[in-house]
């Protein structure tokens, strides 16, 4: 047994390959320039480990105020608001922001999960997109 190993999780190993080098540093990157990826691909193939390192562990938590929930099919457009806005400053009436001086990172793990509505949409989704279209709500 190799000390401290008893407390990791295995979902928590990341084995350092190519890949997860280019994914980290892609993201890094993206982040820094602020552009908002999005990681898709089959299921159990690392990318929530991938952006779980970085975001954990990467980024300067002088500069950035992480944010990381997982959607699921009971997930709405009000609870999602709830879980980003609990996580912001209150600048006045009905206008949030990271602490001054950071920058918000939100992850959501899971996107594909809400349950869509009678005519189709994910209003989880669609509040998202208009937080991405507005620079907020």
């Amino acid at each position: 047994n190799v000390s401290g190993c008893e407390t990791v999780q295995p979902q928590e190993i990341l084995v350092t390959t190519i890949d997860t080098i280019r994914y980290s540093s892609l993201l890094e990157l993206m982040i820094a320039n602020n552009i908002q990826p999005l990681y898709v691909g089959p299921t159990g193939t690392g990318k929530s480990v991938y952006i779980n390192h970085v975001l954990m562990n990467k980024l300067d938590k002088e500069r950035f105020n992480v944010i990381q929930m997982g959607f699921s099919a009971q997930t709405t457009a009000n609870q999602t608001q709830d879980i980003i806005d609990l996580k912001l400053d209150k600048r006045k009436k009905g206008v949030f922001g990271p602490p001054f001086g950071k920058k918000a990172v939100v992850f959501v793990d899971d996107l594909n999960m809400p349950t869509k509505e009678k005519y189709g949409a994910q209003p989880p989704l669609e509040l998202l997109r208009q937080f991405l279209d507005h620079s907020g709500w």
